[in-house]
């Protein structure tokens, strides 16, 4: 069962922490955090999986009590993870 539900209000998709600590958990992590989404289409059977940092989310987040994260995942592929790793460790131009 997904805790991703879409806000009617606006369109967002929400996900709930039910667990007010699991944010205070996360926040103090080493290392970032990531949320990862896996969503099945019910009427052609694909599968897809979608992540964002929720580190870097819930420390610039204003509200910092809510226990609802705004997902903006985008699609998990090795484009994305070459774009975290290149964050980690910048290409060294070559000469």
């Amino acid at each position: 069962m997904s805790q991703l539900r879409t806000r009617k209000s606006d369109g967002s998709e929400v996900f709930d922490v039910k667990n007010e600590r699991h944010l205070e958990y996360w926040i103090s992590q080493p290392v970032d955090v990531f949320l990862v989404i896996r969503q099945k289409d019910e009427m052609s059977s694909e599968e897809t999986i979608r992540w964002m940092n929720v580190t870097r989310y819930l420390k610039a987040r204003q509200d910092k009590k809510s226990r609802q994260i705004i997902f903006k995942g985008e699609k998990l592929d090795m484009e994305a993870v070459w774009k975290v790793r290149d964050g980690f460790f910048p290409l060294m131009h070559q000469r």
